[in-house]
């Protein structure tokens, strides 16, 4: 036997060792995926159904009730899929698995969230709408039947847009400065007081860190630029207040890392709290169905969604009373961006009424009607803004 054909055969004997050898794996793999079915199928129905994931920080669905009619229509199966996905015990691990792989495959975008550079998560940017037009059209038209109190627009930026260059590369977004030009014109009455953030924000995005890294929302630096532009928009002064920024968590993993699976270095949090705030306004949730004397609430700390902190979260209706000098009343119609800037608020406002309209169903004509507002402010980020359409409902 000459070398040639020895080579050939060792070649042989090795490639047929590598086969084998390839599928124990692959038997291994199969068989520890039938387990991991087989074990989370089992657990799905002898074990406790979850409410909410705090990984992905949502409600998960719960069993589907079971009737002839919801199996006829197809209805029930497709709630079950929902169910077992929900509820699959090894979920959360499947997940974090499937980010890992992406990531090695180079992609740049899991979940809807692109992943950045230096640690920075950013949202897939909502697409522009130009029915949009209508609602400045109707806020145009509130403004005009509202002369005796000051209407204000205000509009902030999403981070994947003032953090551009952290994108990844090759990426282009659209111009999110000229969609928001195209809103400002879009208001027709000079009653309106539009402002944009987009300036403001772009001069000191490199001193100051304006958007969560883990987090779709603006920090409370950037509320407070966003305050400032406010109170000097209203020819408020503010020399007489000091405000304190105080840190209150520094492992913050927000909304887009629960998206996608991705924990970079957690997040800083801080609160602003007015100097000498304390007992000096009252909070009373949806009309009575809570009262305290905080904006903020610390047990939000112990859970995964930490931004809740300030003002507990989202509420369609939110009344503070303060015992400040000031005569000016406040209605602000929001989006969750506006919930760190209420305290510094307070000392400037004798009430503000707070309205988020994706959790209720009052009416802007109802809210008008019971009060006398001095101001009144609409606050949105981008995203919110072009995605969501309860606005368009309140005001109607």
């Amino acid at each position: 036997m000459d070398n040639s054909e020895l080579f050939d055969k060792e070649n042989t004997t090795a490639n047929a060792g590598k086969s084998s050898k390839g599928k124990v794996l692959f038997s291994l793999l199969i068989g520890a995926f039938c387990f991991i079915i087989f074990a989370g199928g089992i657990t799905l129905f002898t074990g406790e159904d979850r409410e909410f994931s705090e990984s992905e920080n949502r409600v998960l669905a719960p069993a589907p009730d079971f009737s002839f009619y919801a199996v006829k229509d197809g209805s029930f199966m497709k709630a079950f899929e929902t169910y077992f996905t929900d509820q699959f015990i090894f979920r959360d691990e499947i997940i974090r698995l499937k980010t890992f792989a992406d990531r090695l495959t180079g992609k740049t975008e899991v979940g809807g969230v692109y992943i950045g550079e230096e640690g920075y998560l950013f949202s897939v940017p909502a697409p522009f709408d130009e029915k949009k037009q209508e609602i400045m059209k109707k806020i145009s038209a509130f403004a005009e039947s509202n002369k005796d109190s000051k209407v204000t627009f205000m509009l902030s930026p999403n981070s994947s847009h003032i953090y551009k260059d952290k994108l990844p590369a090759h990426l282009t977004l659209e111009d999110q400065k000229a969609q928001t030009e195209k809103l400002q014109k879009y208001t027709e009455s000079k009653k309106v007081n539009f402002i944009n953030l987009y300036d403001a924000f772009s001069a000191q995005k490199d001193e100051i860190q304006l958007f969560y890294k883990t987090d779709h929302h603006w920090t409370t630096d950037a509320a407070y630029i966003a305050f400032s532009e406010l109170m000097k928009s209203w020819k408020k002064s503010t020399a007489g207040v000091k405000f304190n920024f105080l840190p209150v968590a520094d492992d913050f993993q927000g909304t887009l890392s629960s998206k996608s699976g991705v924990n970079s270095s957690g997040d800083i949090i801080e609160i602003c709290v007015p100097q000498n705030s304390a007992l000096t306004y009252v909070v009373d949730y949806e009309d009575g169905e809570k009262k305290t004397a905080s904006l903020f609430d610390g047990s939000k700390l112990q859970q995964k969604n930490k931004y809740e902190v300030f003002a507990g979260g989202n509420y369609g209706k939110i009344t503070i009373r303060t015992t400040s000098s000031e005569k000016d009343t406040l209605l602000m119609v929001k989006d969750s961006y506006a919930n760190c800037m209420l305290p510094m608020l307070t000392p400037f406002f004798a009430k503000i009424v707070v309205i988020d309209p994706r959790y209720t169903k009052e009416k802007l004509s109802a809210v008008i009607e019971e009060n006398d507002f001095s101001h009144i402010l609409f606050l949105y980020n981008m995203d919110t803004f072009l995605g969501d359409t309860s606005l368009e409902g309140f005001i109607a």
